[in-house]
């Protein structure tokens, strides 16, 4: 083993130490955070028994209250429901009536009580009025209450003192046959608890208000043992729990610790209000279970777990060193095997591409060579020329569909297309697809039916050009494939999806020859078509990217696109879309265009080009839409031509990208570059038939403002122009 290795492994034996013990420590701390916890739960939940055995004695107060309320204030009505009270509620030793603070009236009787002031009993607060005047209920102990003592006679006939509370306790536990020690033994409770609750008792004051006037209190005497036992208090610490209650008065500075046991350590609290006191209920687990946090025993696991993970990772690095040695020779092998695969797939797509895309491109290219040949010799009869230029636009539209469609695809496959929502008027769209579906079918002597149940004025926000792509493709499709006077349908649904947009459902249905289940299963396939299909017309002309670019963009917008077909009988498409709803101003914007009369556009633009077909079509556009050009052969001589113009002669510059002596773009950064007021202002639109995202930014990364794809569209330049002459 050399140097290095032996470095690895110490450091292996390291860095597997300590995530050991950092796994170890975060296993601990969790524990911990599990115990912590699980004890302010059991605070929790034990405060919340006390609580509600308390309020369990105050409410029994409260029956009594009602009859001594209904009596008048006179204590023999209320005397079934006391006696009631001692009878059901085990806890509750005696029961008095005080009227004026002043007992009058016990049950059971017991004169040794009668006249005791109950304003003066040890624990309250110097200004007892005021705690006990407070209106609410409130809760005395529990306390011994020395200073209450009768007279009693002793077993041997003798006479004694004892706490009057202590008498209590004795008579209860002749009433239930053993004493308070014989209590204590149905329990494993703590001495020191017992010790500190066997003689003490509560005493609930419950204040009585008749016809708005203070009368005086209901006490009841309630053993503190009871309350404590009945809501499982006693049985913590058997449960291995430590804990102390106390309670807390701010108003009066009072303070009173109930009952503990041991030691508590770092208690979880829970608190309550009841009977004018804040009661505390800390409970803590015992020492011995309780976690030390993180010790040696812990730091000896981890060294010893670090210590294996390292013989593991030595001899996992001889095994790997090994397989290395044998993998090595077959990736040697398998490469080159791999290679020559790929290449020849490589290859094969390539050749397969090419071949379809050549033929595609061919037969329109040789139509269109041919019917010119023929155009020429046809030049003196009217009939045969117009048909043979008809014949040449057909050709020419296919080739640049064909161009489209691979461009498309292409671009949605890269994923460099992107959606520009407008806002689209529902009732605009549709006429101007019905103008184009109605005169594609006049062609054919079809008839064309578009339902719509939309209400009218229905405006949502979509990327206008795919969305009407998409139903083109699918109606051309129809029609294309429908046979002379056959029907064609476009119908419509629209609604209120379930997320406030507007859903938009639309099936382009036709009569035509139809597709088979088999084909369908391909129909979205790339240059996919159905040659085999009997009723298919040789005559008709196909890319085979159509349905693909459909079904692409539907998924881009987010919908879904649904086919039922069956040969002989026609097609059936619907695609499913969710817009959302255009704003107002929006729809203004897109219904003042629409509205917009078309009117020459006096405007002055400088174009370069450097191929003469192009420029004459250019300068035949301009011309056409009202703009004067001037033509600039390149880059450099519209470079000159710009610089040597009056100051502000132009409105606007349309530069080709690809032109011999200087392109497009270096024209554009020089004329941006030039000690000139309008250079940086003046509008540049690119004009290029590269259609990429690429090509897009480097346009305006040079300098240029707008974009424009050739073949050049009329209404695109009518609409730069005018946006252009708007804002200067």
């Amino acid at each position: 083993m050399d140097r290095k290795q032996w470095i690895r492994n110490i450091a292996v034996f390291i860095i597997a130490t300590a995530c050991a013990g950092a796994l170890l420590a975060a296993m601990n701390s969790r524990s911990i955070k599990r115990m912590e916890e699980s004890v302010q739960y059991t605070a929790d939940t034990e405060a919340d028994k006390l609580r509600q055995e308390l309020e369990y004695y105050i409410q029994a107060t409260g029956y009594l209250e009602s009859s001594l309320v209904a009596g008048g204030g006179d204590p023999d009505a209320a005397s079934a429901d006391a006696e009631m009270l001692i009878d059901e509620y085990y806890g509750i030793i005696e029961v008095w009536l005080s009227p004026g603070n002043t007992v009058t009236n016990t049950w059971p009787e017991d004169p040794g009580v009668t006249g005791l002031d109950v304003s003066a009993l040890e624990g309250l607060p110097k200004d007892a009025e005021t705690f006990i005047g407070s209106g609410d209920t409130i809760i005395l102990g529990p306390k011994k209450v020395d200073a209450i003592t009768v007279s009693t006679d002793d077993t041997e006939g003798g006479s004694a003192e004892k706490s009057y509370m202590q008498q209590l306790l004795d008579r209860q536990g002749e009433e239930e046959g053993m004493d308070v020690e014989a209590l204590d033994q149905g329990h494993t409770v703590s001495d020191g608890v017992a010790s500190q609750l066997e003689d003490r008792v509560f005493i609930i004051y419950n204040p009585v208000y008749i016809d708005g006037e203070y009368w005086g209190l209901i006490n009841a005497v309630v053993s503190a043992y009871t309350v404590f036992d009945d809501s499982g208090m006693l049985a913590l610490e058997d449960a291995g729990y430590n804990y102390m209650i106390y309670q807390m008065n701010d108003q009066f500075d009072l303070y009173s610790a109930l009952a503990s046991t041991d030691s508590m350590g770092m208690p979880s609290e829970a608190l309550f209000m009841l009977g004018g006191w804040e009661w505390s209920v800390d409970v803590a687990l015992k020492p011995g279970l309780a976690s030390k946090g993180f010790g040696w025993g812990q730091i000896l696991s981890a060294i010893g777990l670090g210590f294996l993970v390292t013989l593991l990772y030595i001899f996992l690095m001889r095994h790997r060193a090994e397989e290395e040695i044998i993998q090595n020779k077959d990736r040697e092998i398998s490469v080159k095997s791999g290679e020559l695969d790929q290449e020849r797939e490589a290859n094969k797509a390539k050749t397969e591409f090419v071949s379809r895309i050549s033929h595609d491109i061919r037969t329109p290219i040789g139509a269109i060579l041919n019917l010119t040949e023929f155009a020429k010799h046809d030049i003196d009869d009217r009939e045969k020329l117009e048909k043979d230029l008809d014949r040449i636009d057909s050709s020419g539209k296919f080739l640049l569909s064909l161009i489209n469609d691979v461009l498309d695809i292409s671009k949605v496959n890269s994923g460099k297309i992107e959606l520009t929502d407008e806002a689209v008027d529902y009732d605009e769209y549709l006429k101007s697809i019905s103008d184009l579906v109605e005169t594609m079918c006049s062609e054919k002597n079809q008839s064309f039916v578009l339902e719509s149940d939309h209400e009218s004025g229905l405006c949502f926000m979509a990327d206008k050009v795919r969305l009407r792509q998409i139903t083109l493709n699918l109606l051309s499709n129809a029609v294309k494939y429908s046979p002379e006077g056959a029907t064609v349908r476009y119908i419509s649904k629209t609604g209120e999806a379930a997320d406030g947009n507007v859903s938009l459902s639309f099936s382009v249905i036709d009569e035509g020859i139809g597709m088979s289940e088999e084909f369908q299963k391909i129909m979205f396939d790339e240059f996919s078509q159905e040659y085999d299909n009997p009723l298919r017309d040789s005559s008709i002309q196909g890319t085979g990217l159509g349905l693909p670019i459909v079904k692409k963009l539907v998924e881009l917008m987010g919908g879904m696109i649904k086919v039922e077909s069956e040969v002989g009988k026609g097609t059936d498409i619907t695609v499913d879309l969710n817009f959302p709803v255009a704003e107002a101003e929006d729809v203004e914007v897109t219904r003042s265009q629409a509205g917009k009369e078309k009117k020459k556009i006096p405007a002055r633009v400088l174009f370069a080009e450097d191929n003469e077909i192009n420029a004459e079509i250019a300068s035949r556009i301009f011309e056409e839409i009202g703009a004067t050009a001037d033509h600039a052969a390149d880059g450099n001589r519209a470079v000159e031509m710009f610089t040597k113009s009056p100051m502000g002669y132009y409105d606007a510059i349309f530069m080709d990208i690809q032109m011999p002596v200087m392109n497009g773009l270096e024209a554009t950064q020089k004329i941006r570059e030039l000690d000139r007021v309008d250079a940086p202002a003046v509008p540049i639109v690119a004009m290029t038939a590269d259609a990429f995202k690429e090509a897009m930014e480097k346009a305006v990364s040079a300098g240029m403002t707008d974009y424009i794809t050739k073949p050049l569209e009329p209404e695109k330049i009518r609409e730069i122009l005018e946006k252009t002459l708007s804002e200067r």
